[in-house]
C-alpha cells in the first residue's frame, strides 16, 4: 500500500490555521491596542452629544418661558381690565374724601401693578392733615385708599390773626374754632410767617407731651427767642420750663406742685431744674 505525499495546498491550509486561531483568541480576550478601543469610544461619543443637545434644548425652553412671563406680565399690566376702575377712600376725617380721591390720581385709571403708596402720597401734598396712605388692591381693578391723618396738639394765631390748628410736627392744619379745647401757642417775638415747624418747635413739643392728668388745665404755651418755654394754667399761674428738654421730669414737678400746694393767681413757678422748684409770689 503506497502512501501519497501531502500536496502543497494541504500544507498551506494547515499552515493558515494557527493565525486564524490567534485572531479569534485575541478578539475573545481583548487587547490593549487602539483599534480594540474604537467601538467603546464610538459608544460614549453619541451619549455625550445627546446629553449636550438636551441641555441646550432645556436652556432654550427656559429662556422662552421667562420671556413669555415677562411679556405676559407687561400685557396684563396695561390692558384696561387690570387698570383701576373702582376707588374708595376711607379714613379721611378732616379732609374732603372726594377731593382726596380726585387729587390722588386714581381717577386717571393707572395700572394696578404700578400703584405705590409713595406715589399716591406725593400727589396729596396739599392736604395738611394727611401724613400717610395705604393702597389696598382688590383684583382685578378695585382699590381702597386708606388715609392716615395727623392730630392737632394745639392752636395758634397765624400772621393774619386767624386761629389755626397746629399739627404734631408744627404744621398749619387749617382753621380752628375759637372754643377749641387745646392750648394756644404763641411766640414772645411775633413771627412774620408760621413759625412752629422751626423756631416754635419747642412749644409744639411741650404741647404734644403734656400729660392727660392736668392737660385740660393748660391754656397757653409760649416760647421765648432763647428757647425758654412758659406754660400758663387756667388758675391762672405760670410755670417756667426752660428749654424743651427733660419734659417728663418737669411735668412730674408741675403735677406735684399742682397737687400739693395752694397757688395764688399770678404766681410763677420755675421748674427748669425739677429738683429745685422756685416760686415767685404775685406782685402787688
Amino acid at each position: 500500500m503506497s502512501r501519497r505525499k501531502p500536496t502543497t495546498s494541504s500544507r498551506n491550509l494547515n499552515a493558515a490555521k494557527p493565525p486564524t486561531a490567534r485572531r479569534h483568541s485575541q478578539q475573545a480576550h481583548g487587547t490593549s491596542s487602539g483599534r480594540e478601543h474604537g467601538p467603546e469610544a464610538a459608544k460614549v461619543k453619541p451619549k455625550t452629544q445627546r446629553r449636550n443637545r438636551k441641555l441646550v434644548r432645556n436652556s432654550i425652553l427656559l429662556m422662552f418661558a421667562l420671556s413669555s412671563i415677562g411679556v405676559g406680565g407687561t400685557w396684563i399690566a396695561h390692558i384696561s381690565f387690570f387698570r383701576v376702575q373702582h376707588s374708595t377712600v376711607v379714613g379721611a376725617v378732616h379732609e374732603d374724601a372726594v377731593k382726596v380721591l380726585r387729587q390722588s390720581g386714581l381717577l386717571a385709571h393707572p395700572t394696578m401693578l404700578g400703584l405705590t403708596d409713595h406715589a399716591v402720597l406725593a400727589n396729596l401734598g396739599q392736604f395738611a392733615w394727611v401724613t400717610g396712605v395705604q393702597v389696598q388692591r382688590h383684583w382685578p381693578n378695585s382699590v381702597v385708599l386708606r388715609i392716615y391723618e395727623t392730630h392737632a396738639v394745639a392752636v395758634a394765631y397765624n400772621p393774619q390773626n386767624q386761629l389755626e390748628y397746629v399739627g404734631a410736627e408744627g404744621q398749619d392744619l387749617g382753621p380752628a374754632p375759637l372754643n377749641a379745647n387745646l392750648p394756644t401757642l404763641s411766640m414772645v417775638v411775633p413771627a412774620k410767617k408760621w413759625p412752629y415747624p422751626k423756631v416754635g418747635l419747642g412749644a409744639v413739643s411741650v404741647a404734644q407731651a403734656i400729660p392727660k392728668t392736668f392737660g385740660s388745665q393748660i391754656s397757653m404755651i409760649s416760647e421765648e427767642p432763647n428757647g425758654t418755654i412758659r406754660v400758663g394754667l387756667t388758675t391762672p399761674v405760670t410755670f417756667i420750663l426752660g428749654p424743651a428738654v427733660d419734659l417728663e421730669k418737669k411735668f412730674v414737678a408741675m403735677a406735684s406742685v399742682i397737687s400739693n400746694y395752694t397757688l395764688s393767681p399770678g404766681e410763677t413757678i420755675d421748674v427748669t431744674i425739677p429738683g429745685e422748684i422756685a416760686v415767685t409770689p404775685t406782685k402787688g
